[in-house]
């Protein structure tokens, strides 16, 4: 079973009150035939913004999203990575939006053009069929991405106002195409060339394989994120019913 350890290293800015939205998030009307249209295209209009961080919400700069550490662990593989940076996530577009809102139930699909990733890497084990060990700089990028996630959400009252407690419970996606180098694997430039060169070749089925972990990755960011958005701004905040 795969374990996976997220640790976010930042300083992150916390209150309980209420907030009024930053003026770039449009309000949505639960009732309206349209609303599918209203949040998606007042997500996509918002993320530009968001990206570069909203310290009243507590939310820090999230491209590059800087300063993460991935533990990954399953029966064939540890990989550890450290001094991560995330870049990519200001393209990111919501493409579909579903819910069922009385239920707390949403569903977001999100395309990313291209995620990089760049870090200090160390593993030892097998990938597929493939021996690996080593340690060193590590480089990933990732192009069309589609993430499909399902958010839950509790309605809570606070000191008389309605808030949404939401949680990621299913993070799934698929990914095309990308790139992978791991330098400096068995510290031999000649075996890390044709290991690397292995990975490429296979590189759909090496996301596959790592999928959980990356669910993982994927959910933990986004409940990050979604809590400290949903503590601040109540629902009548953020949609009109």
């Amino acid at each position: 079973m795969t374990v996976f350890k997220f640790l976010i290293v930042a300083s992150l800015c916390y209150c309980t009150y209420a907030m009024d939205l930053p003026s770039y998030i449009q309000k949505c009307h639960v009732e309206d035939p349209n609303v599918k249209d209203c949040v998606i295209n007042s997500a996509n209009g918002a993320i530009p913004q968001i990206v570069e961080g909203v310290p009243a919400f507590g939310i820090p700069l999230l491209d590059p999203f800087v300063g993460l550490t991935a533990d990954i662990e399953s029966a064939h593989l540890k990989l550890h990575v450290k001094n991560m940076n995330v870049s990519g996530l200001r393209q990111a577009r919501l493409k579909d939006f579903s819910m069922k809102f009385e239920e707390g139930d949403f569903n977001f699909t999100v395309h990313l053009p291209k995620i990089i990733l760049q870090g200090d890497y160390t593993v030892g084990g097998r990938i597929l069929v493939v021996p690996i060990k080593g340690e060193g700089p590590m480089y990933l990028e990732t192009d069309d991405a589609i993430f499909n996630v399902n958010l839950k959400c509790a309605f809570i009252d606070k000191r008389g106002t309605e808030y949404m407690d939401c949680k990621t419970q299913k993070v799934d996606f698929v990914v095309k195409k990308g790139y992978v180098e791991l330098s400096n694997l068995f510290g031999n430039s000649d075996i890390s060339k044709e290991t690397n060169k292995v990975l490429n070749q296979n590189f759909v089925e090496v996301i596959k394989e790592l999928a959980p972990s990356i669910s993982d990755t994927v959910r933990a960011v986004a409940d990050l994120i979604i809590q400290r958005f949903f503590d601040k701004a109540s629902t009548n905040e953020i949609f009109i019913k």
